[in-house]
């Protein structure tokens, strides 16, 4: 019973301090599309753990079409999506979250819940989070 106690306590102070379920909301999940030589747009699918890493073609010439290819070609298409569009890595117990900028983005929008209004509080940089003294108006 006493860890159980130890537990809850421990549960509501991290809450408190903004390390468990932040008071915001960051649009992480991205989708990134490629373009082949031949025109064609496709996304990515890293190996799963009964899935060989493929790419689905959605536009162009083979839409619709499934090609296999190996972990080290994903990790390379990854790596030059980040180098245009930037990474975030989210934080930890230990560290806040950061964006690593990429040549088209520099920052994240950070997103608060209020009232059942999606607003724009603020974004994350290489610093960490950053919060507007007034959160801007509604975000569909």
């Amino acid at each position: 019973m006493a860890a159980l106690t130890v537990y809850l306590v421990a549960r509501d102070a991290l809450r408190a301090g903004g390390v468990l379920h932040p008071g915001y909301k960051v649009d992480q999940e991205e989708t990134y599309h490629f373009a082949a030589r031949d025109g064609s747009v496709f996304i990515l699918y890293p190996a799963g753990l009964f899935s060989r890493a493929r790419r689905d073609f959605i536009a162009g010439p083979r839409k619709g079409q499934t090609e296999k290819i190996s972990n080290t070609q994903v990790d390379e298409y990854r790596k030059q999506a980040e180098e245009q569009w930037g990474r975030y890595i989210p934080g930890s117990l230990l560290k806040s979250p950061r964006f690593i900028p990429g040549k088209q983005r520099t920052s994240l929008p950070v997103f608060i819940d209020d009232r059942g209004i999606r607003r724009e509080a603020g974004w994350i940089d290489e610093e960490g989070v950053h919060y507007y003294d007034i959160p801007m108006r509604g975000v569909a």
